[in-house]
């Protein structure tokens, strides 16, 4: 009896540890799953430090950390240069260090990160004044400021551009380029604005655009176009179908002369745009 007694309490301490082993298990399973390996990291990390003295030994890029994504599975690897703000690309690796990609090429040769820092110089230029509460729209849900880049200007279906062209020319900007945000402004700045209103009309949309100019005008914060969107003041959830779209709606035409038929004349090529687009979207689902 005692003989057969211990036996089963063996069987019973084997599975409470077969039990606990596959728990700890499980939890190590999930918690890989959201933070990755400690191995695969540090073997990743081993990994990019080796890469950037084959490939960029001519460079003073250092690795500056290695996360885990857990939406790819894959170890990130982030390289930086201590002399070049602009120069942060990642290497990204498999749990067995294997480089499954390189944003080298995009975001330093092809300038995505200069471009995306001189974008958020002036969003934050402009913010200084659009955060205001005594902005005119500051109850406007959507409202910022932009940089215009003249290979991303809006074409009509045949090519012809949709306003007069003006932007920065990404091909001749350099890496850590700066730029005085008052001329970044005049040159390629644009803001986009999003207002509602119940009244929705070309005499409404002109008096707001002139309140806008008024007001930057005064703080001396210069923008050369306005994305403008007029809409109905909606009732409940239903959003209204009475709306007035400016693309690039121009700076220099934001005076009392003649506000009218220009708007007029921005309000038509934008909705023809706006339909080209959507036949296009329709020609691409048939």
């Amino acid at each position: 009896m005692h003989f057969q007694g211990g036996i089963i309490m063996k069987i019973k301490r084997w599975i409470a540890f077969g039990i606990g082993t596959l728990l700890i298990i499980m939890l190590l399973w999930i918690y890989g799953s959201f933070n990755g390996l400690i191995t695969s990291k540090l073997w990743v990390k081993h990994c990019a430090n080796g890469y950037i003295q084959e490939h960029y030994k001519e460079y003073d890029f250092q690795l500056n950390e290695v996360n885990y994504n857990f939406k790819d599975g894959l170890y990130n690897a982030k390289i930086v240069s201590p002399t070049s703000e602009d120069s942060t690309f990642s290497l990204a690796y498999d749990w067995m260090g294997k480089l499954i990609w390189n944003s080298y090429e995009e975001n330093v040769i092809e300038k995505w990160n200069t471009m995306q820092r001189i974008d958020m110089q002036y969003r934050k230029y402009t913010d200084q004044v659009i955060v205001s509460k005594d902005f005119p729209f500051s109850d406007s849900e959507i409202c910022f400021g932009s940089i215009q880049w003249k290979d991303e200007i809006e074409t009509m279906r045949d090519g012809t551009p949709l306003y007069e062209p003006f932007g920065l020319d990404k091909t001749q900007i350099k890496l850590d380029q700066q730029f005085d945000s008052n001329e970044l402004g005049r040159e390629a700045g644009y803001l986009v604005i999003y207002v509602q209103d119940d009244e929705v009309s070309i005499k409404k949309a002109a008096s707001l655009l002139l309140e806008l100019k008024t007001y930057m005008d005064q703080r001396k914060v210069l923008f050369h176009a306005v994305d403008f969107h007029l809409q109905k003041t909606s009732s409940g959830h239903q959003e209204s179908s009475e709306r007035i779209d400016l693309i690039k709606f121009m700076y220099k035409d934001i005076k009392a002369e003649e506000i009218d038929k220009k708007i007029e004349k921005c309000l038509t090529t934008t909705k023809q745009y706006y339909e080209e687009k959507d036949h296009e979207k329709a020609e691409e689902m048939y």
